[in-house]
């Protein structure tokens, strides 16, 4: 069984090449590969890959990051940039994307792995219209997830279970309730609202 499908953008064929077989060995699969951010956004569009490993620098017009944040307007999938670039000019323009991790050039197999693992298994944080609520709390191996949708719903304290006054989660809690008001059922409905 697979690991998951990524799409490898980098305008060095060998490196390309090598960072394929490595992955490839490691489980991960099917694996693309193109050279160009235009190829990019069109193979992401495309074949919607479970994680892309970006180079900074690309043949054509257009930077792997420019790519990154018109592949992030369409679709949430996580980025690992790959880059010889250490300077904080292109680490902060990177960094203004939220990727979730940034390679230097050259790297050895057992870092990329590793960046490669952690990206697949950190969950993005959910957006207000990503959000559900359980149907019921379930014990379990289930439990951790559960929490951890309540503690994407609720911003409550674990310690003393008050919850906290933070304006932007409410804003956004509001903004989701307005957009998806058909979707509550009638009985979630205040007194008030029900006559």
């Amino acid at each position: 069984m697979s690991k998951g499908s990524i799409l490898i953008v980098e305008d060095e064929w060998l490196v390309a090449l090598n960072i394929e077989r490595a992955l490839g060995k490691s489980g991960y699969g099917p694996i693309y590969s193109v050279a160009t951010a235009e190829e990019a956004t069109e193979m992401a569009e495309k074949h919607r890959p479970d994680l892309i490993l970006m180079d900074i620098t690309l043949e054509g017009d257009l930077d792997g990051i420019t790519a990154a944040r018109f592949i992030h307007e369409r679709m949430d999938v996580p980025i690992i940039y790959l880059s010889a670039h250490t300077d904080a000019a292109y680490v902060n323009k990177a960094k203004a994307t939220n990727p979730r991790g940034y390679i230097t050039k050259p790297f050895d197999e057992k870092q990329l792995k590793i960046a490669v693992e952690m990206a697949m298994n950190t969950k993005p944080s959910a957006k207000p219209e990503e959000l559900s609520v359980p149907g019921e709390i379930q014990g379990g191996d289930g439990l951790r997830r559960d929490i951890d949708i309540l503690r994407s719903l609720v911003p409550i304290c674990p310690s003393c279970l008050k919850v906290r006054k933070d304006r932007e989660f409410w804003t956004r809690v509001i903004e989701y309730v307005k957009k998806h008001r058909e979707d509550f059922p009638p009985e979630s409905r205040c007194p008030d609202c029900s006559r």
